[in-house]
């Protein structure tokens, strides 16, 4: 049990990152754009 909330822990922490990234190069994109 406590090994599956790890990984469900684990892989919202690596959602949350790859959102972080996904919204950085969508801003810098925006920048170039515009």
């Amino acid at each position: 049990m406590k090994r599956i909330v790890a990984i469900l822990s684990n892989r919202k922490l690596q959602y949350t990152g790859c959102r972080k990234v996904l919204n950085h190069v969508l801003i810098l994109k925006y920048c170039f754009i515009h």
